[in-house]
């Protein structure tokens, strides 16, 4: 499955993520009611296969943390972890393939890109919180901000 994960991250995002775009315009916040179970089904199925290829800690947040690094480096995404401790991580994201063509639809971020981290990390690690994502390439900020936290 990994394999067919990095396959789309480099062929595939770019018509995935136009395709969204379209659909938001054309289906209004209902694109999102179909699209929210997906982002948690994908989460929660790859949560375990990259626990074991990263070797990830599910108990040590730095740990955890090498599957924004992961995602990163497929999707061409630079940034720096400002932070980066056993209980908290927090990641600014200062260039993304995709900012341009989101800020048309920022919620893509927002709901989707949200699901998706929340329900990888939270499958490993249930006492897992992804803080609102407030800061936001897509929004005309300088850089995106996740702030993960556990327990």
């Amino acid at each position: 499955m990994l394999f067919f994960i990095k396959l789309f991250f480099r062929y595939g995002a770019g018509p995935w993520l136009r395709s969204i775009v379209y659909g938001k315009r054309i289906l209004g916040d209902k694109a999102w009611q179909v699209m929210l179970p997906l982002m948690t089904y994908i989460g929660q199925k790859r949560a375990p296969l990259l626990q074991k290829e990263l070797n990830i800690d599910v108990n040590d947040m730095s740990s955890l943390a090498k599957i924004q690094d992961w995602e990163d480096e497929l999707a061409g995404v630079k940034g720096d972890w400002v932070e980066r401790d056993p209980k908290r991580a927090i990641k600014r994201e200062k260039e993304c393939p995709f900012s341009a063509l989101l800020k048309s639809c920022p919620e893509f971020c927002t709901h989707l890109a949200y699901e998706l981290e929340r329900a990888t990390f939270q499958t490993l690690n249930p006492t897992y919180r992804l803080e609102k994502l407030d800061k936001l390439l897509s929004k005309g900020d300088s850089y995106c901000e996740f702030i993960h936290q556990i327990d």
